[in-house]
Parts: structure tokens; sequence; C-alpha cells
């Protein structure tokens, strides 16, 4: 019997996304999409939602606490592909902007890209202009400003012997 067409009540669904849950924080997008796996939709899926949300198993501005703080500190991503994330789990942009703010110094974001910089490029002066776009194309892959990037990369690592 494939996982999809495994027949759950609503007391066995509910039981199996609150351990869902307790693994991991998650939002109300990931449980949705569980529970639509599980067979249950509209009305249903959405009281289960939110009795998860009153006992406390969903918190989305927990869930993006943790999703920012993984993303910077061990993927080593930039705000924009952070924002990008959270849109993508359906989480308002307001609640997105305001944790980027608090939940990353701006000490700590030109830290992560001077290191994320000397990682890609150990060397430290780049001279050859193809070497310095191919630096910078990976950094807005990884999610960071343009603005942030060139003055970092400008400022605290590139000194080329011109």
């Amino acid at each position: 019997m494939s996982k999809a067409t495994k027949i759950y009540t609503a007391t066995q669904a509910l039981q199996k996304m609150q351990r869902l849950c307790v693994f991991q924080e998650r939002s109300q997008d990931e449980i949705r999409r569980k529970l639509y796996e599980t067979g249950f939709k509209g009305i249903e899926a959405e009281q289960i939602i939110v009795r998860l949300i009153e006992d406390g198993f969903i918190n989305e501005e927990r869930f993006a606490k943790s999703y920012i703080s993984g993303k910077f500190k061990i993927n080593s991503w930039g705000r924009i592909k952070i924002k990008a994330g959270l849109l993508q789990h359906g989480l308002p942009s307001k609640l997105i902007d305001k944790l980027l703010k608090s939940e990353i110094s701006e000490d700590d974001y030109h830290n992560s890209l001077l290191q994320l910089l000397r990682k890609l490029h150990p060397e430290g002066a780049v001279a050859d202009d193809v070497m310095r776009y191919q630096l910078i194309r990976k950094l807005y892959a990884k999610g960071y400003e343009p603005v942030v990037t060139e003055k970092v990369f400008s400022e605290k690592f590139i000194k080329s012997d011109d």
C-alpha cells in the first residue's frame, strides 16, 4: 500500500502530524501538503492545522526563526535566498522582513559573506575580471544582495595589484 492510499482517521492524522512537528519545526504549508498526501483536504485538513496551532505544535514565527538560523549559519545563505524559501512556505512577507532584521545582525552577515568569499577563493586577491565575475555570481546564487556583496568584495577582500 503506497503512502497516498493509506487511510487515517482524523485522530490518527492529528497524531501523525504532531509527531512530525515534534521532530522539527514545520510550517502550516508543509503540514497541509502532508495532510493532502494522507487524504485530508479542505475543511478536515484546516481543522487539524488549527488544532496543531492551538496546541503549540505549529508556530509560524518559531518556524521562521529556526529556518533563518539554519539556512544562514549552516548553509551560508543570504537574505534573498532565505526570504524566497520562507515565501515558498507561505509565510507573510512582513513577518519574514521583521525576523530577518532581528535574527541576522549586520556584523554576522558581513562576516558570513567574507568567510564564504575566503572559502570560494582562498588566495585573496583577484586581478582577473572573469574570476571576479564568477565569485560575485556565486555569492548572488547564495542569496546575498548585490550592494552588500560589492561593498564587502571591494572593501575587505579583493585588493588587486593594478
